[in-house]
């Protein structure tokens, strides 16, 4: 598991309808909600947000990042746990 500078990470699960994307760790979260750009890092209080269509990036540690094209959906976020529900990438 990688972790942040603190040592601590974000359990990150993105999915559409019919299968999951993504599921692993990562230290930071970047996803364009309806009402702009949002930054998720560990600790954050829980919130739900809508998803327009844009890139969801993911920074797994300081050398790896992964970003995802993705439709309108939804995040969820609730004790470190990072749930992005997406209608396609």
């Amino acid at each position: 598991m990688n972790v942040n500078a603190k040592g601590k990470t974000l359990s990150v699960r993105i999915v559409n309808r019919t299968s999951e994307i993504f599921h692993g760790h990562a230290a930071y979260v970047a996803a364009p909600s309806s009402e702009g750009s949002m930054g998720i890092l560990p600790g954050r209080a829980p919130v739900l947000a809508t998803l327009s269509a844009g890139k969801v990036e993911l920074k797994i540690n300081d050398q790896e990042t992964k970003s995802f094209e993705v439709g309108e959906g939804f995040l969820s976020v609730d004790d470190d746990h990072v749930t992005i529900v997406i209608d396609s990438l």
